[in-house]
């Protein structure tokens, strides 16, 4: 069997050799034009705001843009940190639900447009081998980041971080890059995360938020607890059973009377209407059990609105963190210390079994449940102790002022 952490360290050391020139000590005083990397799903693109408003304080007089896949730049619109939003997909960052055709022309090209930009710091929050090497031919002067395959040796100053295979959660291993690559120590660095706080973020435009709250007026959701809930995740194994969504939306609506709306892009529709199939009894006129919404930055408003959010690991969840919305969040096989919503606002629901991840790593030994056949995690969970849930959190947390 190919011992591939060997390969790694074959790797980094040849390469060290080869980019000796690339260690160097980081002058604060030099950097004014940053550029992070941030390439993975949006979830985690959600988990770098800490990480880039950390960023600003620490350079307040630097222009900082991020390098995203167009999937991920709603989670960052409006952020007032960021100066541009860099979009090119064309980077092979993951294993599934990755575009196959990828032009090595336009690798070049983009390559080209970026290191016109002169960049003084990048930062790679992506880690991959793609990213690491895109990071040492961008000609910046100085650089930071995690690196699981050996090529840590593309940065000035390179942190070996599995953020996979350590206790934490993401959002707090991801400014720990900048933590250790910088060289902050103790009292310093909790003096910067004290100030800025290490809660991940989204941006509501003002408009957006108004059109959403007419909308739910118009749509007579107002008056009654609104609870929200969102169906899918990033892989099959993750989402809860649509039957079961629809026991516990006819068990809210019909038992305790609550509005119920089910949210999502239009990639959730088919899920959303194999749950409608089994409750069309519960249809009221002029009163919609979902809606779909035509970016994320209108899910988020949505989010905000509702008085409490319930689903599975997925950036809706992370959205509901970050707008301080209490919710239930449905874990499986992945583990939630690494990214659950923190706060007492927020309640997850886990089945622990002897196949689910261990303490310091973020996926089940089924990898990250692809290769289950039952999912035993996610059956475990019943609508009615996610039902008790929320009548404890809108006890807590419930306020109507027509009241």
């Amino acid at each position: 069997m190919i011992n591939k952490k060997k390969i790694y360290k074959i790797i980094y050391s040849i390469g060290s050799l080869i980019f000796f020139f690339r260690k160097k000590n980081i002058d604060i005083n030099k950097v004014k034009n940053i550029l992070v990397i941030s390439l993975y799903f949006r979830g985690d693109t959600l988990f770098h705001t800490p990480s880039i408003r950390v960023l600003k304080e620490i350079f307040p007089d630097s222009s900082i843009d991020v390098w995203v896949k167009s999937r991920s730049k709603d989670v960052l619109s409006g952020n007032p940190y960021i100066n541009e939003i860099i979009v090119f997909d064309e980077i092979r960052t993951s294993d599934y639900n990755e575009k196959s055709k990828l032009s090595l022309r336009n690798k070049i090209k983009f390559l080209k447009f970026i290191r016109n930009k002169k960049y003084d710091f990048v930062v790679d929050l992506t880690g991959k081998y793609s990213t690491a090497l895109f990071t040492a031919l961008s000609k910046s002067k100085y650089s930071i980041g995690i690196n699981y395959n050996g090529f840590g040796f593309c940065y000035s100053k390179f942190v070996p971080l599995d953020t996979s295979h350590s206790p934490g959660h993401l959002i707090d291993k991801y400014l720990s890059v900048i933590e250790k690559g910088l060289g902050y120590r103790g009292e310093e660095w909790n003096r910067i995360i004290n100030k800025n706080g290490n809660s991940q973020e989204i941006f509501i435009d003002k408009e957006i938020e108004n059109n959403i709250n007419e909308k739910i007026k118009i749509l007579m959701l107002s008056g009654r607890p609104l609870i929200t809930i969102h169906t899918t995740s990033g892989w099959d194994a993750k989402k809860w059973d649509y039957k079961k969504f629809a026991e516990l939306i006819r068990l809210l609506k019909s038992e305790y009377n609550y509005n119920t709306l089910m949210i999502g892009d239009r990639t959730d529709l088919e899920n959303i209407k194999n749950i409608l199939n089994e409750i069309k009894d519960l249809e009221e006129e002029n009163i919609p059990l979902y809606i779909i919404t035509s970016s994320l930055v209108e899910t988020a408003a949505l989010i905000r609105r509702s008085d409490v959010f319930i689903g599975s690991d997925s950036v809706p969840l992370h959205i509901a963190g970050a707008v301080d919305t209490p919710s239930i969040a449905l874990f499986g096989p992945t583990n939630p210390e690494f990214s659950k919503p923190r706060g007492e606002k927020h309640i997850v629901i886990y089945k622990i079994l002897s196949c689910s991840a261990d303490e310091n790593v973020q996926f089940c030994t089924r990898d990250a449940g692809k290769t289950c056949l039952t999912i035993d995690c996610m059956k475990m969970i019943t609508a009615k102790e996610i039902s008790e849930k929320v009548i404890f959190l809108l006890n807590k947390y419930y306020y109507n002022p027509a009241q």
